[in-house]
């Protein structure tokens, strides 16, 4: 599995942001802290400071979503940022997102998850239903 690193991710959130001319900022992550913990989380085989362990590539890539919104890790483009990682993520490890899963609906899943109606668990039986191996 290709895991992403704190500095792919940022890039990510970046270019989210380089659209928007307002944002001129230099630092756009607001925990480094949080990010360096859902790197090592990511990563991890085992169970990681009392948290589950992420068993399959859908818990993965639902823990980069997850905690990219509720830790909320930069200043803007959090859902955008954490819905382009998770979908980045599937692909680079050749899974596909199917097409009925759109762009309206990932943002949808995104504020179902910043308003707590998903747990890390549920986000990855979600990914599992609306993704495969292609």
């Amino acid at each position: 599995m290709r895991y992403f690193t704190d500095l792919e991710i940022l890039t990510i959130n970046k270019f989210i942001l380089a659209s928007k001319p307002r944002y001129s900022r230099v630092n756009y992550i607001q925990h480094n802290d949080r990010l360096q913990f859902l790197i090592e989380y990511a990563n991890k085989k085992g169970s990681y400071f009392g948290l589950q362990r992420l068993s399959t590539i859908y818990h993965v890539a639902a823990a980069y979503l997850y905690f990219i919104i509720k830790d909320h890790i930069f200043y803007d483009a959090c859902k955008r940022t954490a819905v382009t990682v998770m979908t980045t993520f599937l692909t680079n490890n050749q899974y596909k997102v199917k097409k009925k899963l759109s762009r309206i609906k990932l943002t949808e899943l995104a504020l179902k998850v910043e308003k707590n109606v998903y747990t890390l668990d549920q986000l990855a039986r979600f990914l599992q239903e609306h993704a495969y191996k292609g």
